[in-house]
């Protein structure tokens, strides 16, 4: 919390030139006020049957956005910036739309469950993200396209190592007490 609100909030839109004193000053203010928030709102959690699922059906209004953006960026070339902030702008309003709209229409529009919602607002995010990026490519103005440095991709030989054994202990714990 401490890191992504100071360097990426804090930093970016409300003070570019901050010292790492200021930096470091804001992120424990900004842990302090989260925790604080944390404790607001966990006792209306209580009514909760399940919070872990609740946790998941509320993190599925963003993440289908957030796989859109990623695949057609990684996966197709062509994809636009303008494509994956649509993508980013519509992903929790869609999410909100479908959750909701069987309590706005009665019953008449069917209550998906969340993993289904979330499959139907990724279908929906790539096929705008699609037509976007063909319409910014058809027309006169040259689009701006998502650029993927693949050096950031690079492992070292101690990642790739620990991580095999880190695949191999988790297969073994799955295999014997699964």
């Amino acid at each position: 919390m401490s890191t992504i609100f100071s360097l990426d909030i804090y930093k970016k839109y409300f003070h570019k030139n901050a010292t790492e004193k200021q930096l470091v000053r804001t992120g424990r203010w900004a842990v302090v006020l989260s925790m604080l928030a944390a404790c607001l709102i966990v006792p209306s959690m209580k009514v909760l049957n399940q919070a872990y699922q609740f946790i998941q059906e509320y993190e599925g209004f963003i993440s289908p956005g957030v796989l859109a953006v990623f695949l057609l960026g990684m996966f197709w070339k062509r994809t636009t910036a303008k494509a994956a902030l649509t993508a980013v702008i519509l992903t929790i309003p869609l999410s909100a739309v479908l959750k909701f709209l069987p309590v706005w229409t009665n019953g008449a529009f069917p209550d998906l469950a969340f993993l289904d919602r979330m499959s139907v607002v990724f279908v929906i995010l790539v096929f705008l993200m699609i037509i976007i990026t063909l319409q910014d490519i058809k027309s006169k103005n040259k689009p701006v396209l998502i650029k993927v440095d693949v050096t950031q991709f690079r492992c070292t030989p101690g990642f790739i190592t620990g991580s095999v054994i880190i695949v191999g202990i988790l297969t073994f714990l799955y295999a014997v007490f699964w």
